[in-house]
């Protein structure tokens, strides 16, 4: 079946007024009466999400009317015939076990209900529930008796009032469900750490969503609760039951790869970082070696759809520094970390500068033998695997242990600590603090360090 677009037309003529365009199924007993052909793969069940908060319930009947949930985020609108008796109408949040899934989930009763016309779902959406994905790229799904998710995409994206609009035809628990997003999550960065995104979608999907083209006037369009939803079967109201396995989209598939807006593919010398292709089905984005000015930055990319509509995923990436530097009680701010990181061997370089080849204030943390996270004291016991030195601000190089003259060797005392340890993406953080020492054999003098601090780095 050839992939088509939804889209919403917007009429001037007295005001604005909105009409959905293929949007509804012919209802009749039984439920959505369109067999869907056969899918991808078939269907996987979940569970049945507990229910979240109170319900809400009103009497409605043929004369048509609302119902909202108990935080008004959801309204279901029934045109006038939808039901031929009174009946009383429960709206109960639950969780949303939907595969991809947007939101939470609710469960309308009487559970089976079935519509002469179909009744609306208007949902207003919050910017964290679709987080990496878009309004145009959601999906509507029911959960059947064997617990598998039915989705649709006949539904409506209205970005200007982040609001979502579909029809119903009978009653069951719906959910709304991504069918594109990007990877990984928002997340804080520290300087100089890459980051691989990868654009993912629903495997079963049949379409690219679409949305209305709601660029002028946007504030005279109306609420979308208002808006109705003619008859008619088409290609577009297939269902499709949704599957936990998901397909990467590859480079013939998206473009426009973006920081801030800004084709930095290459770009080194970026002031937010800058892109690499991996693979050809994905990108690597390196933060830049300091905060930038304006956080977080914006990572996006468009996916190629059919017709004129425009589908783009973002992610909100923070670039911060968790370094903290303490030498001999004096902090450093910035403080600057750098790592050589491979499977049984770390160096950490904890500076108060960009690090050179002048013996400026800072700890070097050397481990062999290092396979994880870990605990390390600064004991004789870890003498073979461990190494810690460090400078103060007039040069003077200090160790982590040191053997006078007719005593034992004295070690420490301190501890490195290592929490994060991952040698395919370069990754490592960790703590220190101790006392380091300064003795010199030939005068005799000798003086104490302390140091402390903290890192994480993405190891250059």
């Amino acid at each position: 079946m050839s992939i088509s677009f939804m889209f919403l037309s917007i009429l001037r003529k007295t005001g604005y007024a909105l009409s959905l365009l293929g949007l509804a199924l012919a209802c009749k007993s039984g439920g959505d009466t369109v067999t869907p052909p056969e899918p991808t793969k078939p269907g996987v069940p979940t569970a049945v999400g507990n229910p979240l908060g109170a319900a809400v319930s009103k009497t409605i009947g043929p004369a048509g009317g609302t119902l909202s949930s108990a935080d008004g985020s959801m309204t279901l609108r029934f045109p006038a015939g939808a039901l031929t008796q009174e009946t009383l109408i429960t709206v109960q949040p639950v969780e949303n076990t939907a595969f991809g899934g947007a939101g939470v989930g609710y469960e309308f009763g009487p559970h089976g209900t079935q519509f002469k016309k179909p009744v609306t779902l208007s949902w207003t959406y919050k910017e964290e529930d679709l987080r990496g994905s878009s309004p145009a790229a959601l999906g509507i799904a029911y959960q059947d008796e064997q617990g598998i998710w039915q989705g649709r995409d006949n539904l409506a994206a209205i970005p200007a009032q982040h609001r979502v609009v579909a029809p119903l035809y009978h009653f069951s628990r719906y959910s709304f469900y991504e069918n594109f997003w990007l990877n990984p999550v928002d997340r804080t960065l520290a300087p100089n750490e890459t980051v691989e995104f990868k654009v993912f979608y629903q495997e079963n999907s049949r379409k690219f969503p679409g949305s209305i083209d709601d660029s002028e006037n946007e504030t005279n369009l109306k609420p979308a609760d208002t808006l109705t939803v003619p008859s008619g079967p088409t290609l577009d109201d297939m269902v499709h039951s949704l599957v936990p396995t998901v397909q990467l989209l590859t480079a013939n598939q998206v473009k426009n790869w973006r920081v801030n807006g800004q084709d930095v593919i290459g770009r080194v010398d970026s002031p937010t970082g800058f892109l690499s292709y991996h693979e050809g089905k994905s990108v690597i984005y390196k933060a830049p070696a300091k905060a930038p000015e304006a956080n977080p930055v914006a990572v996006s990319v468009e996916v190629i759809t059919p017709g004129k509509g425009k589908l783009m995923l973002v992610r909100n990436m923070t670039i911060e520094s968790p370094n903290e530097l303490y030498i001999g009680g004096a902090k450093y701010d910035p403080a600057f970390a750098e790592a050589d990181i491979v499977d049984g061997y770390l160096a950490v370089f904890v500076t108060g500068k960009p690090r050179d080849n002048t013996r400026q204030p800072g700890v070097f943390i050397q481990l062999t033998g290092i396979h994880g996270p870990g605990s390390f004291n600064l004991g004789k016991e870890n003498k073979n695997k461990l190494t810690v030195s460090g400078f103060d601000q007039g040069g003077t190089a200090y160790e982590w242990h040191y053997l006078p003259e007719q005593r034992e060797e004295v070690f420490g005392p301190g501890n490195v600590t290592i929490t994060e340890y991952n040698v395919k993406d370069r990754i490592v953080a960790g703590s220190f603090s101790g006392t380091l020492h300064y003795y010199n054999r030939e005068t005799k003098a000798y003086k104490s360090l302390s140091v402390k601090g903290q890192f994480r780095t993405g190891g250059g």
